[in-house]
This record gives C-alpha cells, structure tokens and sequence, in this order.
C-alpha cells in the first residue's frame, strides 16, 4: 500500500515543499515517537484499536480518530458497529450459508501480505467472493471490495469504490439490525465515500457527504480527518485547522476522561491511537503545520513535565506521612498518580503532554481533598467533644422534661382531688338540702301538723269525753240529793241527764277551749317547723358556697405551691445548662483554635512539598 493512497488526484499544486514536511514530520517523530516514514504493521494497528474498545466508554466516546493509513486495518479490528454487524448477519437467516468468512479472511490476507502476486492474488479474491454473496443485506461485502479499490495499488480505482459503498449505503437501509449498529456503520461508510470522492476531486460531493457522515456520531473524528483533508484541496485552510483542532480536543476530552476517572489503561489506550498521531502520518497536512503546532503547543501548555512532577511531589508528600487524612478517592487517585508517574516519567513521547496541565490541575485538587481530610478530623475530634455535651443536654432535657411531666401529674391529682371534692361537698349539701325539702313537703302532708285536723280530733276527744261526763256528771249528781222533778222515774232520769249535760257542757265548753289552744298550737309549731327547714336549707346553700370556697382556696394555694416548686427545680435545670453550654463554648473555642493551627501546619506543610 502506498504513502497517501488517496492523493493521486487530491492535493494537486498545493503539495506542501520539502522544507514544510520536513519540519512537520520531525515534530511529529520528536514529540510523539511516531517513527514516521515507517509502514506500520496492520496487525499493531488492530491491536492498538481493539485495545481502546476493550473498556466500558460512555457514548460520547465510542468514536477512535482514523486516519488514511489506519482504514485499511480498522475493519478487522474491534470496531463495535461491524463486531455487531457482523454477529447480526452470522445469525440472520440470510446471512447463513453465505460466504462471508471467507470474503473477511482473503480481505484480512491482503492486508498483511506486503506485495507480489499473492496480495493480487487475495485482492482480486476478496472482489469476486464479494459479487457472489447474494444477500443484498451485507454492506460489510461492498465495504472490503470498496477498500481494496481505494488502497490497492494494481486496483486502484475510487469510482469503483464510490459506487460501491454506495451500494453499501443501500444494503444497510434495507438491514434489520439494531439502529444503533446500522446508524455507526452508516457513519463509516459514508465517511468512506467522503474520502473516495476527496481523491476524486469532487469536493463538494465529499463535504455534502463527509457532513452527512458526522451527523451519525457525537465526535466524527475521523470524518473531521478527512473533511480536513477535502478542505485543504478547497483551499479552505482555517476550516481545515478548525477540524483538526477539534480532533485535538477530541483526544483531550477522552485523556481528561481517563484522569477523572483515574483510569492509567485508558488514558494508555487514548494516547497510543491518538487522532493527532494519525494527522502527522498525513505529509498533506505539513500545509498546516503552524497552526496545528500552535494548537498542541497552547493545550500542552504546563503540561509537559506532568508525570516527572508527580514523582517528585509523590516522594515528598509520602515523606510527610499524612495517611491518616486519606480518605478512598485520595488513596485511589494518589495510586493513579503514582502508576502514572511511574509509566511515564522520563517517556519521550508527549502525547500526554494534552492533559498534563490536567493532571496537575487533579494532583492539586487531590492535595486540597487532603487538607480538607485534616480539617475533617481535627473538626471531628472537636465534634465528637461537643457530642458528649449534647449527650449531656439531652441527658438534662430529659430530666427536666420528666419533672415536668411530674409537675403535670401532681397537677392533674390535684385538680383530681379538687374536682372529686367538689363532688362530694355537692353531692352531700345536695343530699341534705334534699332531706330538707322533702321534710318540708311531709311537713305539708303531715296530720300532725294540720291545725284543721289538730282541732277535730281534739274537739272529737271532748266529745267523747263530755259525753262521758254526762254519764258520770248525772250519776254523781242524784246521789244525797233529791230531784226537783219529782220521785219517780222519769223525774229520776230527767235529773240524771240535766246533771249529766251541765257537767258534759261544762266539760265540752273546756274541750272546745282546748280544740282550739291545740289548733292554734299545731298551726304555730307547723310554721316554726317550716321556718325551721327552709332556714336548713338556705344554711345547706350557704355552707356548701363556703366550703366551696374554702376548698378553691386551699387548690389555688397548693397549686400556686407546686408552680413555684416547679419553677425552682426547672430554673436549677436552665442553670445547669446555661453553665455547660458557656463551658462548651469556651472548649469549642479553645479546640478549633489549636485544630486551625495544626490544619494550617499541615496545608503549609502539603504546599511546601507540592509547590
């Protein structure tokens, strides 16, 4: 394969002079060991592309930069969109039976064989097996034929190849693959065609198709590559140094990757198939070279000593035995910073000079997380010494909260007892004021308080005795003494009864006097009586107010009692913390006083020794 298989009809009369490339290609050799001038075996190639998508990369990442002479053997490396291309056409059932391998395996021995009939041989192989496949499915078939046709010397011809990645084109919008294989392979042949109709001349078709390209991948670097290229053949040379710019910052982005993620194998893996690597493999673009140096130069600035001024820093802060302010990300990144200076001090490639500043830049931020681990502990020790003071309050909150709560329960008994002797005092004056008035209305109901009654019976008992004394009155009287009405008996009997009447008169004429004493009587202790419990009851009324009051008054006093005591045993509680927390202030105080000094020892100490 020749040098810059792709110039025949490319650069035309802007071909840089011996002088440009020359410098350029001395540059290239000095800064990143590029032995250029040497053909590099496709095999190492394929290994260092297979080692870049060995590792899990996020999305924006999933692009290697390729350069003309990396092409060629890209598409038996590990490329993630023709690995999945083909596992999906080896499992289709087009796919089967097909002669595929075969096309792959006499692609991969044209790429190795150097020269002479045998590579003939394997090229003009790989073309016939690719017109025999039938599955109208496989790109991949038109990809190998297309590449031949673009660097095969004895089959050059990038009509061929145009039309056949055209083809390839086709085949994978007819494919039932995943999206995401079908959108990067489509990336990779467009960007194909781009550079075929680039070494055709037709630059503007290859810009349309180049931009088409880009729009498939986050970070096109290597449609950027070859758009690059078109560009210089538009004399179009502050876009083309845009392009290659961006493909410098490409490689930047993924080595700052690396060092975030403290990964040494990836940041390895990123520096051995750099893009930049591939532009200084391209004599083409010598044209640029003043501006492509002032672009590594600007973002390798600070940076070229990276890895021998991680050594010495290393060594010195090892030396200051700060361990213990360590905490897992400064131990794993000061691991990655030892590994990384280890790796490559002393290395005469500066690929890694790009993140250098980088590097520092995380070594720095490294020793601040350090100072800021010294902080932490001493600012823990002094924490962990108010914690036993916050122990202690809580441990007098909760004293002081119980004896509330005692205070609380003595009040409730009290209000309890109050309340219960209250009912008491109510329900006995009630019980008495009741008694009363149920005396009073049997007092009411009471014979023995009816005047009326009083007089009847009274009056009936002088009846009765007045008749008596009729009797006994008549009977006394005719004994001695004669009757003035006469001998006989009716003169007897009449005597008998006019003595008796004038003694039962006599006799009721007093009882009668007596009925009414006696009525007058019941009537007067009747009202006395009345008088006597309506004034109980009034009294009841009265007794109970005062005892009520009497017993309000003992509750306000054993309850204004029980606030003071309370307020005395809570303002001892306030005291005690009051005092605690002004000696927790004077030993916060006096800790972070000698914690500031030992932390600004220890961040002058780390500045000293990574200055």
């Amino acid at each position: 394969m020749a040098d810059n298989a792709l110039s025949a009809e490319f650069i035309g009369e802007r071909k840089p002079d011996k002088n440009q490339t020359a410098a350029f290609r001395e540059y290239g050799n000095e800064r990143f060991r590029l032995r250029l001038g040497e053909a590099r075996p496709p095999g190492e190639i394929a290994k260092t592309i297979d080692r870049y998508f060995s590792f899990d990369l996020p999305a924006k990442f999933q692009e290697t930069p390729l350069g003309e002479k990396s092409l060629p053997a890209a598409f038996v490396a590990r490329l993630p969109a023709v690995r999945a291309f083909e596992e999906w056409l080896y499992s289709s059932p087009a796919g089967k039976g097909e002669n595929f391998r075969d096309i792959k395996s006499f692609y991969q021995k044209w790429l190795t064989e150097r020269e002479g009939k045998e590579k003939d041989y394997y090229a003009l192989s790989t073309i016939q097996m690719a017109e025999k496949n039938a599955n109208p499915a496989n790109a991949l078939k038109y990809v190998f034929s297309a590449l031949i046709y673009m660097f095969d010397e004895n089959y050059r011809s990038m009509d061929e190849a145009s039309k056949r990645l055209g083809f390839a084109d086709d085949a994978l919008a007819e494919a039932e693959c995943d999206d995401r294989t079908k959108r990067r392979l489509t990336y990779l042949v467009k960007t194909l065609r781009g550079a075929a109709l680039t070494s055709r001349g037709e630059h503007a078709a290859a810009a349309l198709e180049l931009d088409d390209a880009a729009a498939f991948e986050p970070n096109a670097a290597t449609a950027w590559h070859f758009s690059a290229l078109n560009e210089l053949a538009r004399k179009d040379d502050d876009r083309a140094a845009l392009l290659l710019s961006k493909i410098v910052e490409y490689d930047v982005d993924r080595m700052r990757h690396g060092v975030e993620e403290r990964q040494l194998d990836f940041l390895a893996a990123v520096a051995e198939n750099a893009g930049v690597h591939d532009i200084f493999r391209d004599d083409r673009f010598a044209l640029l070279f003043d501006r492509l140096k002032e672009t590594i130069e600007a973002e390798s600035k600070d940076g070229e000593d990276a890895a021998e001024w991680l050594e010495t820093r290393l060594r010195k802060l090892a030396a200051l035995k700060l361990h213990a302010y360590y905490d897992q990300e400064v131990e794993r990144a000061l691991l990655f910073y030892d590994h990384f200076a280890k790796k490559f001090a002393g290395t005469e490639n500066k690929t890694l000079a790009l993140v250098g500043a980088d590097v520092k830049k995380a070594f720095k931020e490294t020793i601040e997380r350090i100072k800021a681990g010294a902080r932490e502990s001493h600012y823990d020790d002094i924490a962990k010494e108010m914690k036993e003071f916050e122990a202690y309050f809580a441990k007098e909150e909760m004293k002081a909260e119980r004896a509330r709560e005692e205070f609380e329960g003595q009040r409730d008994k009290l209000d309890e007892r109050r309340a219960d002797m209250r009912d008491r005092i109510e329900t006995r004056i009630a019980q008495a004021v009741r008694d009363a008035e149920r005396e009073l209305r049997q007092l009411e109901n009471s014979s023995k308080y009816n005047p009326g009654k009083s007089f009847t019976n009274a009056l009936m008992k002088s009846a009765l005795i007045s008749m008596a004394m009729i009797l006994v009155g008549g009977f006394v009287g005719r004994i001695g003494e004669s009757s003035p009405y006469g001998q006989g008996f009716g003169g007897a009997l009449i005597d008998f009864f006019a003595t008796g009447l004038k003694w039962g008169g006599i006799v009721f004429l007093i009882g009668l006097i007596f009925s009414f004493i006696v009525a007058f009587s019941v009537m007067f202790e009747a009202r006395n009586v009345r008088s006597s419990l309506l004034k109980r009851a009034t009294q009841l009324r009265n007794q109970k107010e005062r005892e009520l009051q009497r017993l309000e008054k003992n509750y306000e006093a054993q309850k204004e009692r029980l606030d003071d005591l309370e307020k005395r045993r809570l303002g001892d509680f306030a005291d005690g913390r009051r005092n605690a927390e002004e000696k927790r202030r004077e030993k916060e105080k006096e800790m972070k006083k000698d914690a500031d000094a030992k932390i600004a020892e220890i961040a002058h100490k780390l500045d000293e020794a990574t200055a």
